[in-house]
């Protein structure tokens, strides 16, 4: 009986092994936008580590705007379709999740800053990157001769906060608009 029982451990143990052979787990970086791209059909593909991806990746959903680094297994699929890959991508674990802004969004707010200021000689603008209740947003930072202003922008362009010190406005009391732990990732000053 111990005897039955340890063959077929043994092949249980066995069968699982040969299994998992085809399989492998890979890092992939991927970028903030779907992209035009072409496979049996005109498709959207993702980015992933600098090229077109035609395949879709079991448990993750994309989200278009951001940068990610996601571990996925490989397994080998026997007898694909003939339009379809050989190879199954399954999620493992999203490394990291970092919002992308594209050029244009910053150089959209940076334009308005400068618009708004436009007859103002002294002084500077900055866009300054930050974290509030636990999201990336970026502040705008307006200082001309004795005022201060400044917004707090999500990653759609939409000021959540403001604050003018002349003019004692402030709409999230709960932000420090004085941080030092902010990158300064746009400005007009001069060292």
């Amino acid at each position: 009986m111990k005897k039955i029982v340890f063959v077929g451990l043994f092949l249980f143990t066995l069968t699982l092994f040969l299994g998992c052979v085809d399989q492998k787990i890979k890092t992939f970086e991927i970028g903030p936008k779907l992209i035009d791209c072409q496979g049996v059909g005109p498709m959207k593909c993702m980015v992933v580590n600098g090229g077109n991806f035609y395949n879709q990746i079991e448990g993750f959903t994309f989200e278009e705007g951001y940068n990610y680094t996601i571990s996925v297994t490989t397994d080998k699929i026997e007898n694909p379709p003939a339009d379809g890959s050989s190879i199954k991508y399954t999620l493992i674990k999203v490394i990291s999740k970092k919002l992308n802004l594209e050029k244009e969004f910053l150089n959209k707010i940076a334009q308005s800053m400068l618009d708004e200021n436009i007859n103002q000689r002294d002084g500077y603008d900055s866009i300054i990157k930050c974290d509030y209740l636990g999201k990336e947003v970026y502040q705008t930072k307006h200082t001309h001769c004795c005022d201060f202003g400044t917004n707090i922008y999500n990653i759609n362009g939409e000021i959540i906060c403001s604050f003018n010190g002349f003019a004692n406005i402030n709409t999230c009391p709960d932000y420090n608009w004085n941080r030092t732990d902010c990158e300064t990732i746009w400005t007009t000053k001069k060292d």
